[in-house]
């Protein structure tokens, strides 16, 4: 062997060449699925040998190491997209309970109806940045269309089905904790599932629609206190709009906020 050659255990191999592939993928700005990364630009970053990596991703059943390798990697990016967005939901969580639990009391629900606004407006973007410009995840479109490939294994539609379900609870608990805080209800014909189902989806067609990609610039809209532009992110204009049409004041208590006193955006 070489001097100075780095020797490699399966295990290590792959979880080097699986992080390469990811690096590769976050830099390129990839949302076309995980083709952009291949083995060899893999194996020249980790440092692993080719026979090493050809043995850990020599497989009939993908078509070989470079098959193995993309449905490796595609399953690698379900669990850490879902990782990585679940902390960012966490985070703006977190953010916004704080400062609403500060002045429920005494703003009125207009007030406070800004102040959700503003939070899902800072959040949203909190969240966007998790998922598309994370050092160590790729895109979620990169994601969806390494899920989404036709050639796609079911252990790879599996990884993504179980990422999409730790997101979907994640954003469940953040709803039903707004809800809480901001004194609203869910109204007539919406669930919460149904809410949470109708952001994803929405945020993903708008994100397609649009081509974005890591680093997409955000948009202004007139949301400011006196009418000044703010930046505004697809995930958070979304959240903002499918809460407009989903929720409600809770008539049960007795400082809600009102979200049909802002004006549309």
């Amino acid at each position: 062997m070489p001097r100075g050659r780095r020797l490699f255990t399966r295990d290590q191999a792959e979880a080097a060449l699986l992080s390469a592939g990811i690096d590769i993928l976050t830099e390129s700005g990839a949302s076309y699925g995980v083709s952009r990364a291949t083995l060899a630009a893999a194996i020249e970053r980790s440092g692993v040998p080719r026979p090493s990596a050809y043995r850990v991703y020599n497989s009939e059943r993908t078509g070989g190491p470079l098959g193995g390798f993309h449905e490796a990697l595609a399953i690698e990016l379900a669990k850490r997209v879902g990782e990585v967005e679940s902390r960012a939901v966490v985070a703006s969580a977190e953010a916004i309970v704080a400062e609403a639990t500060q002045v429920a009391d005494t703003a009125t629900s207009l007030e406070l109806a800004a102040l959700l606004r503003e939070a899902i407006r800072v959040g949203g973007a909190v969240v966007s940045r998790g998922v598309f410009q994370h050092e160590q995840g790729a895109t979620y479109l990169t994601a969806l269309a390494a899920a989404q490939h036709s050639r796609a294994s079911e252990a790879v539609r599996a990884a993504f089905v179980a990422s999409e379900r730790e997101l979907h609870q994640a954003y469940v608990l953040l709803y039903d904790r707004i809800m809480r805080v901001f004194g609203l209800r869910i109204g007539p014909g919406w669930t919460l599932d149904r809410l949470v189902a109708a952001v994803s989806d929405s945020s993903l067609g708008y994100s397609i629609a649009g081509d974005v990609v890591p680093g997409h610039e955000p948009f202004d809209l007139p949301t400011g206190e006196n009418g000044e532009m703010q930046q505004w992110s697809t995930t958070a204009w979304t959240i903002w709009n499918m809460f407009s049409l989903a929720m409600e004041p809770d008539p049960r208590v007795s400082n809600a906020a009102d979200i049909s006193l802002l004006p549309a955006i």
